[in-house]
């Protein structure tokens, strides 16, 4: 009886492309092109061969699955960054800010003042910065009050190793002959705010230049000459009364660091 070769009746997996293997119609291959993984099948024999170059597949080959590119960019070397996207590429991103360290502090006494000249409030922070290239940050609100109508002067102060002095960052305008301060504070005529107390806000960017340790501070004055008293954290008729309400100061200060 003769004997009829049928040839192949089923697909022949033959593994990762090998360039010196003979391949037969039919055998099936991994092969990497340009960094895509793809699976080929031999549609002519074929030595030698590449199934595909440059995305385009060989005569003698055939595509079964076409990989695509990995859409998330190397990892190695981008530890703690994030992955970003312009809308059409993928690619590893730094954070341009990051809070290094913080410190909090609530104030919760009671200062009386009537200088005319800046005076401690005794509300202050200290920390040592990690590097000189970083910036603090400080922000906070100190609750007011005041005998009288009155004007009030608030600066930060700032010692850094070389003793306590206003730092750039937080002057404020000097012309007309006006008191150069940081932030001031009108208030209203008449008596209301003998009962009123309000938070005076502020907020300061300060670079650190170098690693000693910084000790920020808050001053005020009354800017009134005649001496009228200024009260922090309560109102000029707070007598202990327990219906008066006192609510406290606080100042954040944190190092930050920008990239």
């Amino acid at each position: 009886m003769a004997t009829i070769d049928l040839g192949k009746i089923k697909q022949v997996w033959r593994g990762t492309y090998n360039n010196g293997t003979a391949y037969t119609v039919d055998d099936l291959v991994a092969y990497t092109d340009s960094g895509i993984l793809s699976t080929y099948i031999c549609v002519a024999n074929s030595t030698g061969n590449a199934p595909s170059s440059s995305g385009t597949a060989h005569a003698s080959w055939n595509y079964v699955s076409k990989g695509v590119a990995d859409p998330i960019p190397s990892q190695s070397g981008n530890s703690g960054k994030f992955l970003t996207s312009n809308g059409s590429a993928a690619s590893w991103g730094t954070v341009s800010q990051k809070i290094v360290q913080t410190k909090f502090m609530r104030f919760n006494s009671t200062v009386s003042m009537t200088s005319s000249t800046y005076a401690d409030t005794g509300i202050s922070l200290t920390m040592t910065p990690t590097s000189a290239s970083n910036k603090l940050l400080l922000t906070g609100a100190i609750s007011v009050s005041s005998e009288d109508d009155t004007s009030l002067c608030l600066i930060v102060m700032l010692d850094s190793g070389s003793g306590f002095a206003e730092p750039e960052e937080t002057k404020g305008p000097d012309r007309n002959n006006r008191s150069r301060c940081s932030y001031s504070w009108g208030y209203q005529d008449g008596g209301e705010e003998e009962y009123t107390i309000k938070p005076l806000a502020f907020h300061a960017v300060i670079n650190c230049d170098n690693t000693n340790a910084h000790t920020v501070k808050i001053q005020m004055a009354n800017r009134d000459s005649s001496g009228r008293q200024v009260l922090i954290n309560r109102s000029y008729h707070d007598n202990n009364d327990v219906w008066m309400p006192s609510p406290t100061s606080h100042i954040t200060l944190s190092e930050v660091e920008f990239s």
